[in-house]
């Protein structure tokens, strides 16, 4: 588990606070998670990543709300960002690109040599922030999101080509 806590205030002056999440988030992250996404994932899905070693799951908070979560694999040389979210409310406020840098931090701190995701193909907004951080189109998971049938897209960026 990557024990870290980091603070980030936004130029309208609200004071994020970015730590590792703990079981008692759960609960908020899974109504963040149902509100947003078509096809959540479980509760039970949230509990089991905290056990496996190679998951690292963060929240982002204001006072006691959470209002961003991620949840990444480090397998080996690689990251697989397999959770990112930011509460629509807070959208639009550079919230997810500091999840991002945070994430490249810990890829660059643990000698990562590729990272890759999957994000729906009508998520344009999701896409121009993966290529903003320099993801690249690599290849179309057809149906990846089944119960919509639903393609997703395959990005990957390689930290060997900085």
């Amino acid at each position: 588990m990557i024990n870290l806590e980091y603070n980030k205030a936004l130029k309208s002056g609200i004071l994020l606070k970015m730590r590792s999440m703990r079981r008692e988030d759960i609960d908020q992250i899974y109504l963040m998670e149902k509100m947003i996404f078509p096809s959540p994932w479980s509760h039970s899905s949230f509990e089991a990543e905290l056990l496996h070693d190679y998951s690292k799951c963060l929240i982002v908070s204001h006072e006691k709300t959470i209002i961003a979560y991620t949840v990444f694999w480090i397998i080996e040389d690689e990251i697989h960002i397999a959770n990112l979210a930011v509460s629509e409310t807070y959208r639009g406020c550079g919230i997810a690109s500091w999840i991002m840098d945070i994430i490249f931090n810990i890829a660059h701190d643990n000698n990562i040599k590729l990272m890759h995701l999957e994000v729906r193909k009508k998520n344009t907004k999701a896409i121009n922030l993966y290529e903003k951080f320099g993801f690249k189109i690599v290849g179309i998971r057809k149906n990846y999101y089944e119960t919509e049938k639903e393609d997703a897209i395959l990005m990957s960026f390689n930290l060997n080509s900085i």
